[in-house]
């Protein structure tokens, strides 16, 4: 399943990523510490909120 989009990676690209880790910083912070919390808040919203059976 992820074999055509590791086969379509331009791994020289991985310099200017280096040279410029602010975009990349930016990337991890949101995906580790931002989103999982927004997505506990909206699960917890949703499961517990609206749509409670109790």
């Amino acid at each position: 399943m992820m074999y055509p989009i590791m086969v379509k990676i331009d791994f020289t690209q991985t310099r200017q990523a280096v040279r410029s880790p602010k975009p990349v910083a930016l990337t991890l912070v949101v995906n580790w510490l931002i989103k999982p919390f927004t997505m506990v808040a909206i699960a917890q919203f949703f499961g517990d909120g609206c749509f409670a059976l109790g």
